[in-house]
This record gives C-alpha cells, sequence and structure tokens, in this order.
C-alpha cells in the first residue's frame, strides 16, 4: 500500500498512519484552508494503564519544545481520576 494513498483529485500530502484513527482525516481536512503549520503526534501503547506513557509523550513534547524547565509536575486531567477503567463496582456484590 501507498504511504500517500490516491484520492479523487489526486495524492494527498498527508502520508497513510497505520493505527492512527482518525489523525490522518483531521490533518487532511485542516491542510485545506488552515494557514498554521500543524503536526500529529502519535504514541502506540499496550491496552491498560496509560497514564505514565501519556506522561512520558508530553515529557518529550515539553523537552523537544524546550519548555521542560518550566514544568515542576504534570497535572492529571481530572477525568482521569474516576472513571478511566468505569465506574467503581458496586462492592456489595463480592459479599
Amino acid at each position: 500500500m501507498s504511504q500517500h494513498p490516491r484520492t479523487g483529485d489526486g495524492a494527498t500530502p498527508i502520508p497513510f498512519i497505520p493505527g492512527g484513527g482518525l489523525t490522518r482525516r483531521i490533518l487532511t481536512s485542516l491542510t485545506q484552508n488552515w494557514s498554521i503549520p500543524t503536526a500529529a503526534l502519535l504514541q502506540f501503547v499496550l491496552e491498560g494503564d496509560n497514564r505514565e506513557d501519556a506522561h512520558l509523550l508530553a515529557a518529550v513534547v515539553a523537552k523537544a519544545l524546550g519548555v521542560d524547565h518550566a514544568i515542576s509536575e504534570w497535572k492529571r486531567p481530572g477525568s482521569w481520576e474516576q472513571g478511566l477503567f468505569g465506574t467503581p463496582h458496586e462492592q456489595t456484590l463480592y459479599g
């Protein structure tokens, strides 16, 4: 498969991204009328608790941007505290 699949009007500048979900579609739609340079960073991880993977990706991006010295601690989104693996099970079910 080509890295630059053809569309009805020719080749797209966004390469095929295996496992990239909607990333390619979003980037393709932005390049049509968007004058701000745009990029996407993807990290492929295993299933399960990926909070440390998220911290690693954020740290790498901060270092690449040269702002890692300004960050003393990462703040986790509130949505990660409850609901990350679904709602807690009713404990009375377990006797």
